[in-house]
């Protein structure tokens, strides 16, 4: 099924599904409007100014509840990918 999607990540210069799949969660993601023109892929992404100010307690009032249901995991590590950086912090 993740392979019809191949076409599409391939568009938009995006790296396929990993061969060895592995649990992640996607924060937030925003393209802003500053990001420089080389920067700016060729697709039509809708751009931002800014991340709003309430962001974080419109977000918190919304889902902490149901996040809070869904227990807790041990996590040792955290990965960071920005563009084709990639930062690691060992808890």
């Amino acid at each position: 099924m993740a392979d019809a999607l191949t076409p599409s990540l391939r568009a938009i210069r995006q790296q396929e599904f990993y061969a060895d799949p592995r649990f992640h969660a996607s924060i937030g993601w925003a393209l802003l409007d500053n990001a420089k023109s080389e920067e700016r892929t060729t697709s039509s992404f809708p751009t931002i100014a800014c991340l709003p100010p309430s962001l974080l307690s419109t977000l918190n009032e919304k889902y902490s509840a149901k996040l809070a249901s869904l227990g807790a995991f041990d996590v040792d590590q955290i990965c960071v990918k920005i563009g084709k950086e990639i930062c690691r912090w060992r808890l």
